[in-house]
């Protein structure tokens, strides 16, 4: 699935239409939330922080979620990601998406991709 996500409306479709496409494929309810997940915080950092727009894709295989996330203006995440501190107000978004997935690369091009086993 293949999303174009230039305003939270966008985000918020494409992320109800993906879970319902999960669901329909028998991936388990607790790594739809997480897949849901995924998508709101990365694409939601792209309409947040940057004049760009977001692409998303979504691929079901071998078990797997993979979730490919790309900005209109390339973004290269830390390749660790550390939860702040529990009084901050934000930045613990990559720390979430590392947790819920086995593993999140980046392509030279800026492309982030997101593997969630289930």
């Amino acid at each position: 699935m293949r999303f174009e996500v230039r305003t939270t409306t966008d985000l918020k479709n494409a992320t109800q239409t993906l879970c319902k496409h999960l669901e329909a494929h028998a991936v388990p309810n607790e790594k739809v939330f997480d897949c849901r997940l995924v998508v709101n915080e990365l694409v939601g950092n792209v309409l947040r922080h940057s004049d760009g727009y977001a692409t998303m894709n979504s691929v079901i295989a071998n078990g797997c979620v993979e979730i490919y996330v790309r900005s209109t203006h390339a973004f290269f995440p830390p390749e660790k990601s550390v939860c702040s501190s529990p009084t901050a107000e934000s930045g613990r978004g990559l720390f979430l998406v590392d947790s819920v997935s086995i593993s999140r690369t980046v392509t030279p091009d800026g492309e982030i991709k997101v593997v969630i086993k289930y």
